[in-house]
């Protein structure tokens, strides 16, 4: 069964003949720009006016963030976890995402992900 064939949280995207995180990692879309999408496409099934006003915030955002002045520069996830106290498996979480190269590293992030779910049960 393919993740694309499952929904957490209702059915709005799986009715769909294409869900708009396949558009945006297939169009290599950022953060602000999926989300700007993601709820545009949902709003009239799920969220309604609030989902317009996310929508609208990410634009905010994605203007305000690609019109500084400052240079792209790579954070380093260590640094970013510091940065928000954020330790354990959550930090093994964030670091796996942010530097995986192969299919596998994904494995190991999702085990984490896992293993934190089991905590919470």
């Amino acid at each position: 069964m393919s993740a694309l064939d499952i929904q957490v949280g209702g059915g709005h995207y799986k009715s769909r003949a294409m869900q708009p995180i396949e558009y945006c990692q297939k169009n290599q879309l950022n953060a602000c720009e999926t989300s700007i999408i993601k709820y545009a496409t949902r709003w009239r099934d799920k969220g309604g006016v609030e989902d317009l006003r996310k929508s609208r915030h990410y634009v905010q955002l994605l203007r305000e963030l690609s019109s500084s002045n400052i240079p792209f520069i790579s954070i380093p996830p260590k640094h970013y976890c510091s940065l928000n106290n954020i330790v354990g498996l959550e930090a093994l979480i964030i670091e796996g995402v942010s530097l995986w190269e192969v299919l596998k590293d994904l494995d190991v992030v999702e085990e984490h992900i896992n293993r934190l779910i089991e905590s919470q049960l």
